[in-house]
């Protein structure tokens, strides 16, 4: 298995609206997928601890799908969060 940290402001666009986005994530890589419960965080972080376990492939596959969610929503967020000026 592996473990990852992911910041606990982006753990609702990992699990989706009723857990769907892991669900997904867990199917298409054949993972089992963990998130720590609200409030267990990493030492000293504010990182939720998601365990990836399973064949080798399929962690590695659901680590990159787990990525690519946190990496979406940091970009959509960032976008978000930026005002756009009109010169």
């Amino acid at each position: 298995s592996k473990t990852v940290e992911i910041p606990e402001s982006i753990v609702g666009a990992i699990l989706g609206p009723n857990g769907q986005s892991l669900i997904d994530i867990q199917q298409h890589s054949g993972a089992t997928i963990q998130i720590s419960k609200k409030g267990l965080f990493a030492p000293g972080t504010k990182n939720r601890i998601v365990t990836i376990s399973g064949a080798p492939n399929s962690i590695h596959y659901a680590h990159l799908l787990i990525e690519k969610k946190v990496n979406e929503e940091e970009t959509k967020r960032r976008s978000q969060n930026t005002i756009t000026g009109i010169p």
